[in-house]
């Protein structure tokens, strides 16, 4: 600053990097050394969103559902482009869409594979949008360029090893938290997942919390609860319970975990369940669903296995 270097110490430090920078630094145990896979892989996809305007989605949308055969082709001829898979959705208006891409075998936390997306994605706009005027000119025959994310987004990176491992399980079992501190409804799922504070406490150090997409979560578990809700959810329950431990005098590890879950649903509207306030169309639904959130799924997987319910 302008008062030269200074140090800030910190009661409690959250690591929101979403590449765990902090908690690897620090010493806490985690998944995905230097961004690599805990198989081995450079399997970690990147991406670099943008939109475009001029469009008219309306007249793609009923084109595509009448030629589906020469929109699975449209779809093949951009991931030629730019050499990566690559498709437009759309953005909430007509005249303006989308688009996401999947760039794999990127490391996330390697300034050259970080680099290399920017420059990936970025030269390969304007033979997008030229291919797409010429191929589908209904639609996208005045599309421009309206803007570019001004950051990249990483799919995975490092996973904490917290004090409470998500894995594929919890979609099948649903379990309950008594340290609960989201209720989430994930991509693939049909009734609320519980997520416990135990997924964003690392292990083995201490005062350190970590919220966002590099929780504590296996591979496949992390695909479902690193999204932009949960990031969300757990972000506010971190400051929640950094606050509360400071102000208590206390620990990340020995914080009063129900004071935090009363300050989230009571003053702050979070629903979470098993409290007095909790919603009862969600709890009838976890009923139904015997907790189970990918109940059917689990019931064909357990089946073609052998294994009795």
């Amino acid at each position: 600053s302008k008062e030269g270097r200074k140090g800030v110490m910190a009661k409690i430090v959250i690591d929101c990097t979403g590449d765990g920078d902090i908690y690897s630094q620090a010493g806490a145990p985690f998944f995905g050394k230097d961004g690599i896979t805990s198989e081995g892989q450079r399997d970690n996809q990147t991406a670099l969103v943008w939109r475009a305007g001029g469009v008219d989605y309306d007249a793609y949308a009923r084109w595509a559902r009448a030629n589906p055969e020469q929109s699975n082709s449209l779809t093949a001829e951009l991931a030629k482009i730019g050499g990566f898979r690559t498709m437009f959705f759309p953005a909430g208006r007509n005249d303006i869409v989308w688009f996401n891409n999947w760039i794999s075998g990127m490391n996330c936390v390697d300034l050259h594979d970080l680099r290399e997306t920017e420059l990936k994605v970025r030269n390969s706009i304007r033979g997008v949008l030229d291919y797409l005027k010429e191929a589908v000119p209904f639609a996208f025959e005045n599309a421009y360029v309206v803007d570019i994310a001004p950051q990249l987004g990483c799919r995975l990176s490092r996973r904490l090893y917290g004090e409470t491992y998500l894995t594929k399980q919890n979609f099948i079992d649903n379990p309950q938290y008594d340290d609960v501190i989201a209720w989430t409804v994930v991509n693939f799922c049909a009734a609320p997942l519980e997520l416990p504070y135990g997924c964003i406490l690392p292990r083995k150090i201490e005062n350190l919390l970590a919220a966002g997409r590099h929780v504590s979560a296996d591979q496949l578990a992390i695909g479902a609860v690193q999204l932009i809700p949960q990031c969300v959810q757990t972000g506010q329950a971190t400051g929640v319970a950094a606050a509360v431990a400071v102000k208590d005098g206390t620990t990340a590890h020995n914080v009063d975990i129900k004071k935090v879950q009363y300050i989230l649903s009571h003053e702050q509207d979070v629903p979470l369940p098993r409290q007095d306030n909790t919603d009862p169309e969600l709890v009838r639904q976890l009923e139904e669903d015997k907790y189970g959130v990918m109940t059917q799924m689990a019931q064909r997987v357990r089946a073609a296995a052998g294994l009795d319910w």
